[in-house]
């Protein structure tokens, strides 16, 4: 179910806003799901738009990313400066 779940949140990705993506994020480390693709699709879109991130967005990613085990070193860097 968490397969078909991040599959499509993939698919409807390019539509999320920032809180979706970090929700999305935390909702799947929660359940202790890992799905590398997911996280990803979830780092590039918000990547693009690191610089709106609120505090507790950036919060949830970076305590999703320790969750999971997922490190993109660039990425944790990039939220860090936020």
């Amino acid at each position: 179910l968490c397969d078909a779940i991040a599959q499509m949140s993939i698919n409807k990705m390019e539509s999320f806003a920032s809180q979706n993506l970090t929700n999305t994020a935390w909702a799947f480390a929660v359940l202790g799901f890992r799905n590398k693709q997911l996280m990803e699709k979830v780092v590039a879109a918000v990547s693009k738009m690191v610089t709106e991130l609120i505090p507790q967005e950036v919060a949830n990613l970076a305590w999703s990313c320790g969750k999971i085990g997922f490190v993109d070193e660039v990425f944790l860097e990039q939220i860090a400066r936020q």
